[in-house]
């Protein structure tokens, strides 16, 4: 009997742990946010300069685009694969 409940525990954990990595993973999916999210394109700023005063913090979003940017070629010159934002 003793055998019986530990597979029946391990089947129990086994399923959690599927269907917690199951709900991780659709949630990541279904919240991905886009780079920008709704801000403007920073190239935007080069045609009209007035970006700048209605979006505050588009400076911002430009310098950490160009640094995501530096650390992903950073890391693909090493052989490694940048999993942070896309």
């Amino acid at each position: 009997m003793h055998q019986d409940r530990r597979l029946l525990a391990a089947v129990w954990l086994a399923t959690a742990a599927v269907i917690a990595a199951a709900g991780a993973l659709i949630y990541g999916c279904v919240t991905r946010m886009d780079d920008l999210a709704g801000r403007h394109d920073p190239a935007e700023v080069y045609d009209e300069p007035a970006l700048l005063f209605t979006d505050p913090g588009l400076l911002g979003t430009a310098v950490e685009l160009q640094v995501t940017k530096a650390v992903r070629d950073c890391m693909a010159a090493r052989g490694f694969d940048y999993r942070g934002r896309r």
